[in-house]
């Protein structure tokens, strides 16, 4: 049985490298030569118009000797042609600047009375929201920490932690208990 095996993978083998060399007579499609092409331009051209008029101090036989230089003209299209400003520059005035972060960490003081009392900006859609509007959910008893989840009227809702300010008045969350919610 073993030289049966032998014999049918020897026959096989020949058929594969028979098949592979009979694929391989196709002839390979030269590649597309670029064209290039001429076009001769014709420019007419234009009668220059000798001077009419002598020039003064040249007697007349010297004027055929002499060799006269003639002077370019600027084109009808160079005439047409407006050469543009440079006052046109790059005015940054009520322009943002793009390098500058979007969310600034800066606190804004309020004088009330004596004391000042130092306020954030509001960084977050939690403290762009009145504590009046906002639902205490559900909250979350672990030994990492307690957390507690809050809902807008609108419905969306927020996972918060200690430390996290909350409020248009800057509130922090000071304390998550198994019922509330210190701020």
């Amino acid at each position: 049985m073993n030289k049966h095996s032998v014999f049918i993978r020897y026959i096989v083998g020949i058929i594969c490298f028979f098949s592979l060399l009979w694929g391989c007579e196709k002839p390979s499609e030269p590649p597309l030569k670029s064209r290039q092409i001429t076009k001769k331009i014709i420019v007419a051209k234009k009668d220059v118009q000798k001077a009419t008029a002598k020039p003064k101090g040249i007697a007349p036989a010297d004027i055929s000797n002499s060799k006269q230089k003639l002077v370019a003209e600027k084109s009808q299209i160079a005439k047409k042609t407006k050469i543009p400003d440079i006052t046109d520059l790059y005015n940054p005035e009520g322009k943002l600047n793009p390098f500058a972060p979007l969310f600034k960490k800066e606190r804004v003081t309020l004088a009330v009375g004596k004391t000042k009392i130092k306020r954030r900006k509001p960084l977050t859609p939690l403290e762009r929201v009145n504590l009046s509007q906002l639902t205490l959910v559900g909250i979350i008893r672990s030994p990492s920490g307690n957390r507690a989840l809050v809902q807008e009227t609108t419905g969306k809702g927020y996972v918060v932690k200690k430390g996290t300010f909350i409020g248009t008045n800057s509130g922090k969350i000071i304390q998550i208990l198994k019922d509330r919610i210190i701020i």
